[in-house]
């Protein structure tokens, strides 16, 4: 056995990679328990008694679930965290305008004739 034995290629995404438990990213799930234990211990300080607990309890776990979709980008939300899909959609509401990306060959000789879904003429790129 030599050095070259012992020396491995580093995959292309080694950043990318991360620690995940039930589909979370550790560091979301770290997040969460924090949010969810500070919750749970400020309710139920402020609340000495066992409707402090159960309170705290659910502030707790409400903290949690926030915190943890804050910071998880979900297939629910096309791969956006919920912030970032709530922006996406609020920004969206008042844009009517559908943007589309142009991919036209350079070697194109002529013109490219836009038209609507009825077959008017929208407009003319040369």
């Amino acid at each position: 056995m030599n050095y070259d034995d012992l020396v491995y290629q580093w995959p292309p995404n080694i950043q990318s990679y991360e620690q995940k438990h039930f589909g979370i990213g550790a560091i979301s799930f770290m997040l969460g328990g924090m949010a969810g234990i500070f919750g749970f211990a400020a309710t139920s300080f402020a609340i000495t008694s066992l409707a402090g607990l159960l309170l705290g309890a659910l502030v707790g776990i409400t903290l949690f679930a926030a915190a943890i979709f804050a910071t998880t980008p979900l297939d629910m939300f096309y791969g956006y965290t919920l912030p970032t899909y709530l922006w996406n959609r609020l920004r969206s509401r008042n844009d009517t305008h559908l943007r589309l990306p142009l991919i036209v060959s350079s070697q194109l000789d002529g013109e490219i004739q836009i038209e609507n879904w009825q077959g008017e003429l929208e407009g003319v790129l040369e």
